[in-house]
């Protein structure tokens, strides 16, 4: 499987909420996952490790950013490095209506495993990612 059908499945497990387990085989026991908010390196960030991590990183996708659908524009790899983006729609809970965000996923493999996602959205608006969620 190529890379970039990689890629498109993990875009499609944060805008569906659901880590399909065909996409777990590519995943490293040991991966670290991130989201990010906004462009600025001191933006707020969430951590998660491992598989179970991940599937943590897509349901706070889905359940605390309120992601509703996406769609994957673009893919890039550069050796070890692949960099994919594109748009999700977020629920606005104060319009009851969505808004929508540009997002840049960094998948680093070794070997055949991905053993770093870290995924970063532009909000439209400005936001902190709470940590508590």
């Amino acid at each position: 499987m190529e890379r970039s059908e990689i890629a498109e499945m993990f875009c499609a497990a944060i805008y569906t909420g659901k880590v399909p387990a065909e996409f777990e085989s590519f995943v490293s026991e040991q991966i670290t996952s991130a989201v990010v908010s906004g462009t600025n390196p001191s933006d707020s960030e969430r951590q998660f490790l491992g598989i179970h991590g991940l599937r943590r990183l897509v349901g706070f996708c889905r359940e605390s950013l309120q992601i509703v659908s996406g769609e994957m524009t673009g893919c890039i790899v550069k050796e070890d490095c692949l960099f994919a983006f594109g748009t999700v729609r977020l629920l606005s809970a104060v319009e009851k209506s969505s808004a929508e965000a540009s997002f840049a996923v960094n998948l680093v493999w070794r070997s055949s495993q991905i053993i770093s996602a870290r995924l970063r959205i532009t909000w439209p608006f400005p936001i902190q990612l709470n940590q508590d969620s």
